[in-house]
């Protein structure tokens, strides 16, 4: 199966090249390893509901603790993988472009470390995968690379999906790492970015 490769800096038209009759639902998988093998690492998928680049309303940050209230925003995060174990995604999250609040334009996702003392240059095989879709089962459209991590970094802004105007959703990697430290210090952390 073919999928486009989003490098650093580039964006990605998501409505081009979905299936779904009314664009409804993406799925971002998110991946990783521990470089050091048998070492346990929870990372976290997070997202930030954005209006016009900002994050306007404090429940907009969607993290592991706040998991079951944010679906009533349109937004459905797995369960927290706390050991980076298995193949695969690790994390996932579902955007419902339906059912997000009025005014919602953009969603950025990211990865914190929660594990304290580990940064994200002791981690490989980092990913997020885009899926035409609502699950991990469809059809993979699209692969934001996430590289780069620079010493001491806890945070990594991996991409913001948004709406152009011409009404299409645009998938940009951003790919930028942050020290932020760990805990929920990390995860809001990433929520400031885009205050």
């Amino acid at each position: 199966m073919d999928f486009a490769i989003v490098p650093k800096g580039q964006k990605f038209d998501f409505s081009l090249v979905s299936k779904q009759t009314t664009l409804a639902k993406l799925y971002v998988g998110a991946g990783w390893d521990m470089a050091q093998e048998g070492a346990d690492v929870d990372l976290d998928l997070v997202a930030v509901l954005l209006t016009d680049g900002k994050v306007t309303n404090k429940d907009h940050l969607i993290y592991f603790s706040n998991r079951v209230k944010s679906q009533s925003l349109g937004v459905f995060l797995s369960e927290d993988n706390v050991t980076g174990e298995g193949d695969g995604d690790d994390e996932s999250i579902v955007i419902d472009f339906a059912n997000l609040p009025t005014g919602v334009n953009g969603i950025a996702l990211g990865l914190i470390c929660y594990t304290g003392g580990i940064t994200l240059p002791e981690t490989v095989n980092t990913h997020l995968r885009i899926c035409d879709g609502d699950n991990e089962q469809s059809e993979q459209v699209a692969d934001v690379e996430i590289e780069g991590a620079t010493a001491g970094s806890t945070v990594v802004h991996g991409m913001t999906v948004s709406m152009n105007a011409e009404g299409h959703w645009i998938v940009e990697n951003v790919d930028t790492f942050h020290n932020c430290g760990n805990g929920i210090g990390a995860v809001q952390g990433f929520g400031q970015l885009f205050t």
